[in-house]
């Protein structure tokens, strides 16, 4: 473990927190003042990381507070979550476990079948638990996490022409800490107020700027490293977050660490390719760069039809692992961002709703240059969609909408792409309570900022779903995806700037047309602790793109969960 002073601030709360435990007076206080967030974060954190996939080839518990309920289901979204049941103040442990098992797998990411990328692997993550509720004012929560994956067909091997697929060697994986927090539900003299500091996942909204920080672990984890200090007043509150996320796990400790690059096993690499050999450690790489960031999320439910959230950010991302002369690497950039978000229930229209959220970003790109200038930084997102639910016989909705998020300007010099903040997933609601995105173009991605790096986009897309059986709902879906801007390599890297670099030959064309996507998933619930979903997708790339040849993805999951109680003794 690196102890650092990124860890004093999580360190004083606790000091904090532990000695207002034995404070007189601290049985006062209004019943249910603790936490609508931590309701809330519960329900998303569960699947944050539904439809994360194995990100380096190219949850969770809690949101602002307590333990996960079992009767959640994997398949939930973590787009806009509901709150769930007030809980039971009764001092006590409440512990337990979950244990995930996935097929999956994929191929022709690249959209060229001359080149070998399929995928088949079986992934078993296993979380276990513990939730220490010392009544109506402190809380706090601890979640191991730890996942195992056995590739039947892997491309990190090379595969000589009309040679069959290599499988590689089980990979064991590392043991981390998924979660570590402390929750003040109430401050003594303050009404309103309440505070939480740690380890903890972060979902706002439909998902869309904050879900899933971390673009390289996999779908194994989804958490933050942040303080939220709330203040609630009736039906709204606003919140003051601070979240910091390093390169690798800086903050505790982690076991059987992955090594950089592992020459037996390319599944087995903790570090991604073209990287700083210098700047590389042992352990899994959570993401390129560095992000810090500190900014206030106001929320409203006061209106009976209507609900706003308004937010701002100042992020600061930095210390890029890769090599500078390679055109993934991004230098240095800080930037305030901007942004709001409403959701409208019509009145004369039962069961229909209108969402739509904007945000912008405005900041400066190092040029990591003595002597040249910054780069200006301006970019945007935004999307709306509306969402009916039939008041008939098996349940049925349809969601239709349309997406855009800012693109880079081949002839700019100013950052223009769109950058997703603390979203680095692949914005997937398996209920339909926000419409899905995708989970095989996220792979694509890996050739333009990032895995996961969701920008210069145009989408439309529709998508409906039933419940034939109380157990069993069935979704469909399809997208039509254009680009803002035809690629283009950020402007540090453009001709004539800093570190000129291009990307390898046959990958892009000049085209706007990104492609078209088909999708369905079937979502099972069998019990309150057994669940899972199946998923496939059909992608069919256009002419932003060169080779054209279609690809596809498809997973199978099965969640089991177990949930015990022990009360503390009078």
């Amino acid at each position: 473990m690196k102890v650092t002073r990124r860890g004093a601030g999580v360190c004083a709360f606790v000091v904090m927190a532990v000695g207002l435990m034995g404070s007189p007076g601290m049985g006062a206080g209004k019943d249910g003042s603790a936490d609508e967030a931590t309701a809330t974060a519960r329900v998303a954190s569960t699947t944050a990381d539904v439809g994360k996939e194995t990100k380096n080839n190219l949850s969770g518990a809690a949101v602002a507070g307590g333990a996960t309920p079992e009767a959640v289901p994997e398949a939930a979204p973590a787009a806009a979550p509901q709150a769930a049941a007030p809980r039971s103040e009764v001092p006590g442990i409440t512990y337990g476990f979950d244990e995930r098992f996935r097929f999956e797998g994929y191929n022709n990411a690249d959209f060229n079948t001359l080149k070998h990328d399929r995928l088949n692997q079986i992934r078993t993550r296993l979380r276990p638990y513990a939730d220490f509720n010392f009544g109506e004012y402190l809380e706090g929560y601890v979640r191991l996490g730890w996942e195992g994956v056995k590739r039947f067909s892997d491309p990190g091997y090379p595969v000589p022409a009309g040679a069959g697929e290599t499988s590689s060697p089980f990979t064991a994986g590392e043991l981390w800490f998924d979660n570590a927090y402390l929750t003040l539900k109430k401050v003594p003299g303050v009404d309103g107020l309440s505070m939480q500091a740690g380890r903890f996942e972060i979902a706002k909204g439909d998902g869309w700027l904050f879900s899933d920080p971390s673009a390289l672990d996999g779908s194994r984890a989804g958490y933050d490293n942040a303080f939220d200090m709330t203040y609630r007043r009736g039906n709204a509150k606003i919140e003051l977050i601070g979240i910091d996320n390093p390169k690798y796990d800086e903050f505790f400790p982690v076991w059987n660490k992955q090594p950089i690059v592992d020459p037996n096993n390319p599944c087995n690499n903790g570090t991604i390719k073209n990287y700083v050999p210098g700047l590389a450690e042992t352990g899994k790489q959570l993401q390129e760069w560095n992000q810090e960031a500190i900014g206030l999320y106001y929320t409203n439910r006061e209106w009976k039809s209507t609900d706003l959230e308004a937010y701002t950010f100042f992020n600061k991302s930095y210390g890029d692992l890769r090599k500078p002369t390679y055109y993934l690497y991004l230098p240095d950039r800080h930037y305030a961002l901007f942004g709001g978000r409403l959701v409208h229930r019509l009145k004369k229209v039962s069961g229909l709703s209108v969402t739509a959220e904007f945000a912008y970003e405005n900041g400066t790109e190092d040029s990591m240059k003595a002597g040249v200038p910054n780069f200006d930084l301006s970019a945007w997102g935004g999307f709306a969609y509306a969402k009916k639910r039939f008041a008939v016989k098996f349940n049925p909705y349809v969601t239709a909408g349309f997406w855009a998020l800012s693109g880079q300007d081949p002839n700019s010099r100013t950052v223009g792409n769109f950058e997703p903040l603390f979203e680095r997933s692949t914005n997937m609601s398996l209920t339909g309570d926000a419409p899905s995105w995708s989970e095989f173009y996220v792979y694509s991605q890996g050739y333009e900022e990032g895995s996961y790096f969701w920008t210069n986009l145009k989408m439309a897309q529709a998508e409906a779903g039933f419940t034939p059986v109380k157990w069993l709902t069935l979704v469909g879906g399809y997208a039509h995806l254009d680009a803002m801007q035809p690629y283009a390599v950020n402007p540090y890297h453009a001709k004539g700037s800093v570190n000129p670099a291009e990307p390898a030959a046959g990958v892009f064309g000049n085209g706007l047309g990104r492609g078209q996507l088909v999708k369905a998933r079937a979502i099972y619930k069998f019990t309150a602790s057994v669940q899972g979903h199946v998923s496939l997708e059909k992608f069919f790339p256009g002419d932003f793109y060169q080779p054209t040849n279609s690809g596809y993805w498809f997973r199978s999951e099965i969640v089991y969960r177990f949930k015990g109680f022990v009360g503390f003794g009078k």
